[in-house]
């Protein structure tokens, strides 16, 4: 019995694989392919024969995974020496399908959010970016063509888009997060600016896109008091599949790597959220006002998560992306 193998895969990011498969024996067998340790939704439908090849194919489009390993399972009456059970063919079609995913936006009351995405490519590529709000709803965002909930954007090639919001600041502050499937990959990022009521752009963040969200991230975090200001660093996070995520967030001592803190709550499906690291009300934590160290985060499913650093704000940015492969295995703080 011999099974061929899926090799050199980049990481995928919302990919849709077909599958042909044959088999000849008195078997039933049925191929499946797994992503991060997840059953995906992609089974080669059952079959069996007694004499000659039968081929069948399937195919699906899967949510975001790093990695793909195929499983065999045979049922049914055993293969013999002399009736074995082999495949006969199977081959895989990949068609990159990128999706893309921006863990936190923000518009309004001083904010505006521009989207920049670049398309290298020598083929036209199509991005539709649907934006949502915390509890998973469609999120009105106004640009100047219009308010949409989403858009799409058509890119020839070498082609590039860079478009800014244009909420009133004396409009409310509003957020959330947003994801973009495009027919094929781009350079995609997102950038969100505070002005001051003169017009001054004041701090900014730039948002990479995660092409695939992860379990488990680090980053750095403080907290300190500024002329009676309380200021941390802060988090967004987002869950883009379709399952609820228990997602537990740790503060850890810069000196010692011991605990500080730690906060577990539900993520739903499609759900979005952020917090400063500490302060006496309303945030994640309340830590020393002189506090400097980490966080590690941690879900069930996969999320997308932004840390921004605040240590002089109004002036802040994004810190460097904070997640780590599925596991790698955090420290276990004291």
């Amino acid at each position: 019995m011999t099974l061929a193998t899926l090799s050199g895969l980049p990481t995928i990011v919302g990919l849709t694989v077909s599958i042909s498969c044959g088999v000849t024996g008195a078997a039933t067998a049925s191929l499946s392919l797994t992503g991060n340790g997840s059953p995906l939704l992609l089974t080669c439908p059952t079959f069996a024969t007694r004499s000659g090849t039968a081929i069948v194919t399937g195919s699906t489009t899967f949510t975001p995974v790093n990695s793909v390993t195929e499983n065999l399972t045979l049922s049914g009456a055993v293969p013999s020496a002399s009736d074995s059970v082999t495949w006969a063919n199977i081959s895989a079609q990949l068609s990159l399908t990128p999706t893309y995913f921006f863990s936190h936006l923000a518009f309004g009351g001083g904010y505006q959010t521009t989207l920049t995405y670049l398309n290298y490519s020598p083929q036209s590529v199509s991005c539709t970016t649907t934006f949502l709000s915390d509890s998973g709803a469609a999120l009105a965002v106004p640009f100047a063509d219009g308010t949409v909930s989403s858009r799409t954007d058509n890119l020839e090639p070498g082609a590039s888009i860079h478009v800014q919001t244009n909420a009133a600041a004396s409009a409310s502050v509003s957020g959330g997060w947003a994801e973009a499937q495009c027919s094929g990959p781009i350079k995609a990022s997102l950038l969100y600016r505070l002005y001051n009521g003169s017009g001054v752009p004041q701090g900014e963040a730039g948002v990479n896109a995660m092409a695939a969200p992860a379990r488990e991230f680090v980053t750095f975090a403080e907290s300190h008091t500024e002329n009676s200001t309380e200021i941390s660093t802060g988090v967004a996070w987002a869950n883009p599949t379709t399952q609820s995520a228990t997602v537990t967030i740790t503060a850890l001592a810069a000196s010692t790597g011991a605990s500080q803190g730690s906060t577990t709550f539900n993520l739903p499906s499609m759900a979005h959220g952020a917090a400063n690291v500490s302060c006496s009300t309303g945030c994640l934590f309340q830590l020393p006002s002189t506090f400097t160290g980490s966080i590690q985060i941690t879900s069930t499913v996969p999320i997308v998560s932004l840390s921004l650093n605040a240590e002089a704000f109004p002036v802040f940015s994004s810190l460097p992306p904070g997640d780590l492969p599925d596991g790698t295995g955090l420290s276990t703080a004291p």
